[in-house]
């Protein structure tokens, strides 16, 4: 129960420094996020996946992945398609790592990624789930 406690006592500072004027601020916030995984974070990480910083978007979805968020799908699969490749590499990831079903589509769109390593992993994540 006190580690709930303090859970919970951090997760809020972090989820109002998502919204800080200081990209390294937001992402590092992101970063701590994913690592203590609190379910109150998971619709502030996914309105952040539109951040203007590309380091910001990568980190948050990183920490969507970490959480396995499925409500994240939707959001994450529209950011298959972002205009970065670190991001793009970091949302695979994240949808490979939740191995539901709804993320197969996106899988399969990231193998026309102009990115190599995109390709690579989301046909590696396409291989474990069987689809």
């Amino acid at each position: 129960a006190l580690s709930a406690m303090r859970s919970d006592a951090a997760t809020r500072p972090l989820i109002r420094a998502l919204s800080d004027t200081d990209s390294r601020v937001r992402a590092g916030a992101a970063r701590a996020l994913g690592r203590i995984k609190p379910d109150a974070a998971v619709q502030p990480l996914i309105d952040r996946l539109r951040d203007d910083d590309a380091a910001v978007r990568t980190r948050v979805a990183a920490a969507l992945g970490a959480m396995r968020a499925g409500s994240a799908i939707p959001a994450l699969s529209a950011a298959v398609s972002d205009s970065s490749t670190a991001v793009r590499r970091a949302v695979v990831a994240a949808l490979a790592a939740m191995r539901d079903d709804r993320a197969t589509e996106a899988l399969i769109s990231a193998l026309q990624d102009s990115d190599a390593d995109v390709r690579r992993r989301a046909a590696r994540a396409l291989g474990r789930r069987g689809g």
